[in-house]
């Protein structure tokens, strides 16, 4: 899924432990990776506001019923480039419902290139003032959203994918995203040492090519955890596609150096849906995508290494009337918003948050 600018929210029933730091080049104290987030809450939602008013009613009635479902965890989006306003209003909402946030930031000119050298220091000027302004309740940033798509990142319509040329299209545009990550992790650190920076969730399509260049490139350098949208293909869109895209994504992982190829992986987005047949896991009712919804999380739990949140995508879609991968729908009445809960919604609210209920001890190296 293509967006901007995202934040992730959490309940904050967790626990935060001692962080140990490091000295970068300049002298600065940066966080290490894999800061112990201990938490037996689970439970997400990639959420947006009805018709992207982020100020109505509506908003505080979409955060009761996340709450009422139990879901601890919420990824939330607003546009790059925008005034604070936005984002003020859902810090609001979080904290009402004691609510911890986090920011999956997308950069803005370009908002799918690196730019000249103007645009990139501009870029990193208005991602450190929005770290400023938000870091006493945003502690996790999560950098870009799906790059391994050339329709999120310039990937030179991936043209050169899958070879070694540095100079192809495809490769050079790794390389500049690679790039942006540097650059985003330097300035985030920098005004808050101790915040979390996670690689944005890379789309399950063609995410291997993808990759290997980030691991010719040494991006690992460059974010504390990873994310990762195990979409289940078209082709046969059943929960096991899901599990065994994961295990693909933590194959590659493990060509990185340790302790790197064991960092946490967070789960920013999975689904089913009843919609438009181009998006990934199309079921034929809503009855198949409830019941897909538990199987998919309980395996995906089973065989996690880290209690990271599993965010289901999405609480409801934008548009009026819409089911597709939604948990609600949500219809305009004259001045009023009505919401009729899916079954998605209630095999949700019906599922326990507490982690340790569904996990098992596994190894954090995928099944052979």
């Amino acid at each position: 899924m293509k967006y901007y600018f995202c934040l992730i929210v959490a309940m904050s029933a967790f626990i935060w432990m001692p962080v140990n730091a490091q000295t970068s080049g300049e002298g600065k104290i940066y966080a290490t990776p894999y800061r112990n987030l201990v938490t037996n809450n689970w439970k997400g939602i990639v959420w947006e506001p009805f018709n992207r008013d982020w100020k109505s009613e509506e908003t505080s009635n979409d955060g009761k019923q996340i709450a009422d479902c139990g879901i601890r965890w919420a990824r939330v989006w607003v546009t790059a480039g925008k005034d604070y306003s936005q984002a003020e209003a859902m810090v609001k909402q979080c904290k009402v419902h004691h609510i911890e946030i986090i920011c999956c930031y997308n950069k803005s000119n370009p908002t799918n290139d690196l730019g000249d050298s103007v645009q990139q220091a501009e870029q990193v000027s208005r991602l450190k003032d929005f770290v400023r302004h938000f870091k006493q309740d945003i502690h996790y940033w999560e950098i870009q959203n799906e790059a391994n798509l050339d329709g999120s990142w310039n990937l030179g319509k991936e043209v050169g994918r899958g070879g070694n040329d540095f100079n192809s299209p495809y490769n050079s545009g790794v390389h500049r995203f690679v790039q942006w990550l540097q650059l985003s992790y330097k300035a985030i650190k920098e005004v808050d040492p101790k915040a979390t920076v996670i690689l944005g969730g890379l789309s399950e399509w063609i995410m291997e090519d993808f990759m290997d260049r980030l691991t010719v490139e040494k991006a690992y350098q460059y974010f504390d955890e990873v994310a990762f949208h195990p979409y289940a293909v078209n082709s046969n869109p059943v929960p096991d596609q899901c599990y065994k895209r994961m295990l693909s994504f933590k194959s590659k992982m493990l060509a990185w150096p340790k302790p790197k190829n064991d960092m946490p992986i967070w789960i920013t987005e999975i689904g089913f849906h009843t919609g438009n047949i181009s998006s990934p896991g199309i079921v034929s009712s809503e009855e198949i995508k409830a019941v897909y919804l538990k199987e998919t999380i309980q395996m995906l739990i089973q065989n996690m290494p880290y209690s990271r949140p599993i965010c289901w995508y999405i609480f409801h879609e934008v548009n009026a009337n819409n089911t597709y991968f939604g948990l609600v729908t949500k219809y305009l009445n004259g001045s009023n918003v009505e919401t009729t809960f899916l079954p998605a919604y209630v095999a949700f609210k019906g599922m326990d948050q507490n982690w340790s209920h569904y996990a098992r001890s596994v190894s954090a190296n995928p099944k052979k």
